[in-house]
């Protein structure tokens, strides 16, 4: 990360410039404060190397929004803590809700006790260090002679693994952290998951296990952690370990990342609790939903892995099928051995992203063959077995409901078998 060194230094020239002149280049401020660390970070630092740390810093339009839900902590002089601060945008966005002292140097004097931070890159915490120094004298038109010395500026944000030594953490009266997304390995001992897992997840609960009781905790985090099937369990942990007051859907992480996220707000409990639900996704009960008609599961062939033996079977692929329509005979087929299904029923594909207009495309299949579905379909079954269960299956699929209720319900780019299940039921549709 040295390469993000030159940033750095611009941030300290901007900031002796800002501290000598009553006459201040605002829009150059505005966007040391805004998104110029992320432009910076695309252009200096290679790909490989953000990615392989997860580095991806929070907008300003998302830092805002999270940092909006401490408003009554920071407004009467909280203290708040970034544990994967990055280059400061989410303890940049807390500052705005900061009272100010007399004078310039009172103010970063002041804030430097109320801010805390802890990244893994020290470039970044120099980063961090300097915009929030920029950002305490952009709020006052007084110079400032002698600017603190780097060590004494914001002494609370240094580098080192947030999670790792949290202790500090217990000193804290809120957090507010985007943790990096990176995929890694569950550690020996998880009790919710294994193999390949987010690390936010494995962050968030690392964080809450250091805090005291009643601490507030924003987090901005991976849709997939909110609604796939395979992080119900951690859902569940989070709610053993904290009472969740909000769960909020946001939009693309950022033109760059391509990662629906989603905010969590929550406080940690007192005592864990025994009974909870872990369920963040609602389904309207008094409606019915599709699981309650058709058992969804998912095409049993990976092509590419199972092996071309067994008999012959049509073979159902989702990029040969037409949408919203009736297939009957095969394109074509393979061998296989493995799970069939009898028609009729209905194949839905897995790949679906908020931004189409449909968000679960259907088709039915019908004939009188077994056939033989790839992984990349949802297959639903209907329990009575009719076809026009099926018709009835495909209009719920394609209403403008069923697109907002999986808006709502999942952001990831692959609908899940449990968010098919959950689909309401609209008998007018």
């Amino acid at each position: 990360m040295k390469t993000f060194k030159p940033f750095v230094q611009e941030m300290d020239r901007l900031l002796q410039s800002i501290a000598r002149n009553r006459h201040r280049d605002e829009p150059t401020i505005d966007a040391a404060l805004d998104g110029q660390a992320g432009r910076e970070l695309r252009r200096l630092v290679p790909g490989e190397d953000r990615y392989a740390i997860g580095a991806f810093f929070t907008s300003s339009t998302m830092a805002e929004k999270a940092a909006a839900r401490l408003k009554p902590i920071l407004s009467r002089g909280g203290r708040v803590c970034d544990p994967a601060c990055g280059a400061g945008n989410l303890l940049l966005a807390c500052t705005t809700l900061l009272q100010t002292a007399c004078s310039p140097r009172g103010t970063i004097d002041r804030w430097g006790q109320l801010l805390v931070g802890r990244d893994t890159q020290q470039v970044f915490i120099e980063a961090a260090k300097k915009r929030l120094a920029i950002a305490a004298l952009s709020r006052s038109r007084e110079t400032i002679s002698v600017l603190p010395p780097d060590q004494e500026l914001f002494p609370r944000v240094t580098s080192g693994c947030g999670v790792t030594n949290g202790d500090y953490l217990r000193d804290c009266d809120a957090v507010i952290v985007n943790p990096p997304f990176n995929r890694v390995v569950a550690p020996q001992g998880c009790t919710w998951s294994s193999g390949s897992t987010n690390l936010s997840a494995l962050f968030l609960l690392e964080c809450l296990s250091h805090l005291q009781a009643r601490t507030k905790v924003v987090a901005i985090l991976p849709d997939v952690l909110r609604s796939g099937a395979r992080y119900e369990k951690w859902r569940k942990e989070i709610e053993r370990l904290a009472i969740v007051d909000d769960v909020e859907v946001l939009t693309q992480f950022d033109e760059h990342a391509d990662v629906h996220v989603f905010m969590l707000v929550l406080r940690k409990r007192v005592n864990p609790a025994l009974n909870i639900a872990g369920d963040w996704v609602s389904v309207d009960s008094e409606t019915g939903c599709v699981g309650d008609l058709f058992n969804v599961s998912v095409g049993s062939v990976v092509d590419y892995r199972h092996a071309h033996c067994g008999g012959w079977r049509p073979f159902l692929v989702a990029k040969d099928l037409p949408t919203w329509e009736t297939v009957r005979e095969k394109t074509r087929s393979r061998r296989f051995s493995g799970t069939t299904v009898i028609a009729p029923f209905v194949v839905i594909r897995r790949t679906s992203r908020p931004e189409h207009t449909h968000r679960a495309v259907g088709t039915i299949i019908g004939g009188a063959d077994k056939w033989a579905v790839e992984n990349h379909l949802l297959v639903a079954k209907p329990i009575d077995g009719k076809y026009a269960t099926c018709q009835s299956l495909l209009k719920i699929l394609k209403s403008e409901a069923t697109s907002e209720w999986l808006n709502n319900a999942i952001r990831c780019r692959h609908l899940t078998v449990s968010s098919v299940r959950g689909i309401p039921w609209h008998k007018k549709s």
